[in-house]
This record gives C-alpha cells, sequence and structure tokens, in this order.
C-alpha cells in the first residue's frame, strides 16, 4: 500500500532531483523509494569479511599511497625507447 510523504530540500538539490526526474522519466517519488530499497539492501545484507593477505602482501599494502602509477602503454614505450637506444 502506498503512502503519501513530504519531505523538505535545499533549493539546488530539489532542482536537480526534478531535473534528474525528468531526464530518466521517471517520478521523484520512485527515485526516493528505490534509494531507499538500495539502503535497506546494503543494511540487511551480512557485512563482507575483508580479504586475508600475506604477510608479503601486507607489508606491501598501501606503499604507493597517492602516487601516480603510469598507464602501461606508457612503460613499455619508455622501456622499449631505452632498451632499443
Amino acid at each position: 500500500m502506498n503512502r503519501k510523504m513530504t519531505i523538505t530540500l535545499e533549493a539546488g538539490t530539489l532542482a536537480f532531483a526534478r531535473d534528474f526526474s525528468r531526464r530518466t522519466n521517471q517520478p521523484v517519488s520512485k527515485i526516493i523509494e528505490n534509494y531507499f530499497q538500495q539502503l535497506r539492501g546494503k543494511i540487511s545484507a551480512p557485512a563482507e569479511k575483508p580479504p586475508v593477505l600475506s604477510p608479503a602482501t601486507a607489508e606491501l599494502y598501501g606503499i604507493l599511497g597517492g602516487v601516480k602509477v603510469p598507464d602501461k602503454k606508457f612503460l613499455r614505450r619508455e622501456f622499449h625507447e631505452k632498451n632499443l637506444a
């Protein structure tokens, strides 16, 4: 059985909700309902255990921190330029 509910949103959020509703062709109430159904699934689902890491892996985990790792194509190019020169 459906029931009515009144919510209060900040003006910018409301404008976004209406625009999103138009773009996805679904009512705002359905978007909100789907969101709460997703939350219910996350809360009622059992928490997953974190994977068990070997001691060697655990020691290296996070060692790069925020360092940007170059992509594979860049590394290959550098390797070939260095070894073919």
